[in-house]
């Protein structure tokens, strides 16, 4: 029977062998598909006949479950997108809200958040950088009038002086110190060949260079005295074993000298008061 049930086939199968591995046949018992199959060893071909519905079930199947595992790739995408939006978008939103209380920020409002945040920070290190030049500006009027009014014995006493100090944001942190007055030489030929702006230049850079180098032996403060031609130098004066506290003042006194001395198109004599 299974070889008159081959040979009924036969009539039924396409006459191009070579045409499709898989073809449609209509047989009297229905829609049937079949299957190709070369052997590797022989040159036969070999025929596997199943009605269409089984043979298309295996298809579906397979089908069914791509379909359900990129439904689920895509859901659990969409949840971890989801989770990850509401995780990561909390702390800016508190940020947002944070930055909203600045009034000044809402005229940088933006629809994209990033944007808005970028604009308000820009604004707030504008407006901080501003605070931070009015500081500045007011800490050095400060520190000049503590300093002038040391220097001209206007300060009585000790708690007046930590006061001041504390104000101006200085230390006095050794029990002496001594002022160094530290004048341009040849003062008309400096006004002639300088502009003001200028000379102001120069001098800041005697309080400057001053400051530096008196932290080698303790700390200085720097004040500008143009009308005795230079500036005044309050150096504090830490204590050191086998070293007077006069040598190291006229030690650091004879290196400001030298630096001017050899960068500077100026030079400077430097006077150095008693020690308090």
């Amino acid at each position: 029977d299974e070889g008159k049930d081959a040979a009924r086939l036969l009539q039924w199968l396409p006459a191009d062998r070579t045409a499709s591995l898989v073809s449609s046949l209509n047989l009297p018992e229905g829609p049937h598909s079949s299957v190709q199959l070369a052997s590797g060893f022989m040159p036969w071909s070999y025929y596997v006949v199943v009605p269409t519905g089984q043979f298309l079930t295996v298809v579906r199947q397979t089908q069914t479950i791509f379909y359900v595992i990129v439904a689920s790739v895509l859901l659990l995408g969409i949840g971890l997108s989801l989770f990850l939006a509401r995780h990561h978008y909390k702390p800016i939103k508190k940020l947002m809200d944070s930055v909203r209380k600045n009034h000044a920020s809402e005229e940088h409002r933006q629809n994209n958040e990033l944007d808005w945040l970028s604009e308000a920070f820009e604004h707030m290190n504008l407006e901080n950088n501003d605070l931070r030049s009015h500081l500045k500006t007011k800490s050095a009027a400060l520190k000049e009038k503590v300093m002038a009014d040391l220097i001209k014995g206007n300060v009585r006493s000790r708690d007046e002086l930590d006061e001041l100090l504390g104000k101006a944001g200085m230390q006095l942190a050794y029990e002496r110190f001594a002022v160094l007055l530290i004048r341009i030489d040849d003062y008309r030929n400096f006004e002639k060949t300088n502009t003001p702006i200028i000379q102001n230049v120069l001098k800041y850079s005697i309080v400057n260079v001053s400051e530096e180098i008196s932290m080698e032996v303790g700390h200085g403060y720097g004040i500008d005295l143009t009308e005795n031609r230079g500036i005044a130098l309050l150096a504090g004066i830490k204590a050191q074993e086998g070293t007077s506290c006069e040598e190291m003042l006229h030690e650091a006194a004879g290196k400001i000298r030298d630096f001017f001395e050899r960068l500077f198109p100026f030079t400077v004599t430097i006077g150095i008061s008693e020690l308090f």
